[in-house]
């Protein structure tokens, strides 16, 4: 703008210095819209004057396309995740619009029209006047699960310009998981593997779990509805998992509490543990007295039979859970007793060696 008005103001010098200064105060007022009359009858020669009107319009014209600018997008959308069913709100905001505005879904163009006919669960919304072209999706479907971009076309020799692409992601609610059982409980033997199938429904594909201590394979079918996942997992329980609980636990963001879970109780049979010790905290002297206890944990119990030995296999006649030894020997120092515990499910023993003192 102020080479235009050294331009004019030379134009000017010596002749029709006046009228030049108009045309130059035109030029500084030009960012307010306003019909521009020259007063001809101020004007000497009518070359001079056309030429300073042509260039007064030129001017005024270039100085309002400089203040429009050019069309931008202002706010574009961002990555979103609806859960199906819902409503979502993909924000485009444009500015110095010259162009159509039209949201592109996977590169296709959704249409100008603001109620987007041909999709009836589409359509922009916001203050057109204010450059709002937000795209509104109801009752939002997997088939919205799509990648997104607002477009503003090419409009009066400016480019077209489109918003950064963005992923819709459409959040589905799987099926609870469901245990393939019989029963609330499932009645196995420790040290034995167990196999158990957990299945849920899904609209997509799912992440595969992990375990610690059982190892899991997902098997992933597709039917005409979605995803039938199969977890299942493969372990040894041990006897401590005992009337503890197999639990399948599916996790996902459309869950009230973000997952949902099912689970199987453990009742577990188990071979006799055995633990051997000696009933005195005193050094075992010749002559003097002891007592081996002989600790049983097994299931089932009440089947329980207990055998000794000596020094590996010299039955003893004691069936108890406990062998006294009321008078000690010499023969006794660095022998070996064992005890022995059978039920239904095994057989399991324990041994422990006497340390007996010479007595002088």
């Amino acid at each position: 703008m102020f080479v235009t008005f050294l331009y004019l103001t030379r134009l000017g010098k010596g002749k029709n210095v006046a009228l030049a200064r108009y045309v130059a105060s035109l030029a500084n007022a030009a960012m307010i819209p306003a019909p521009v009359i020259l007063d001809r009858s101020s004007c000497t020669s009518t070359a001079f004057c056309r030429e300073l009107e042509m260039l007064a319009l030129f001017l005024i014209y270039w100085l309002s396309h400089l203040a429009n600018g050019e069309q931008t997008i202002v706010e574009g959308p961002q990555e979103s995740f609806v859960f199906s069913g819902q409503t979502v709100v993909l924000k485009c905001k444009v500015d110095n619009q010259k162009g159509a505005v039209q949201w592109m879904k996977n590169g296709f163009g959704l249409g100008v029209d603001r109620q987007l006919k041909f999709f009836p669960r589409y359509s922009m919304i916001g203050s057109a006047s204010k450059g709002e072209y937000n795209l509104q999706i109801t009752n939002a479907t997997l088939g919205d699960d799509d990648i997104y971009a607002c477009q503003i076309s090419e409009a009066a020799h400016e480019p077209s310009v489109i918003s950064s692409p963005v992923k819709l992601t459409v959040l589905i609610r799987p099926t609870p998981p469901k245990l393939l059982k019989k029963s609330h409980v499932m009645n196995a033997i420790a040290g034995e593997t167990i196999v158990q199938s957990c299945l849920s429904k899904k609209e997509s594909h799912v992440v595969t779990q992990e375990s610690l201590q059982a190892e899991i394979q997902e098997e992933i079918q597709k039917d005409g509805h979605g995803y039938i996942v199969s977890s299942n997992v493969s372990f040894v329980p041990r006897p401590d998992d005992d009337r503890k609980y197999l639990v399948c636990l599916s996790q996902h963001d459309t869950f009230p509490d973000k997952s949902e879970a099912d689970s199987q109780k453990l009742v577990l049979q188990y071979a006799p543990r055995v633990n051997l010790t000696l009933a005195s905290t005193h050094r075992l002297r010749e002559g003097g007295s002891a007592l081996l206890a002989c600790s049983v944990d097994a299931k089932p119990i009440d089947d329980i039979r207990i055998m000794w030995f000596k020094n590996g296999n010299i039955p003893l006649p004691q069936t108890t859970d406990t062998l006294v030894f009321e008078v000690l020997k010499m023969e006794d120092h660095r022998s070996e007793y064992t005890c022995q515990a059978s039920n239904a499910i095994g057989t399991s023993r324990a041994s422990l060696k006497m340390d007996v003192s010479c007595e002088h």
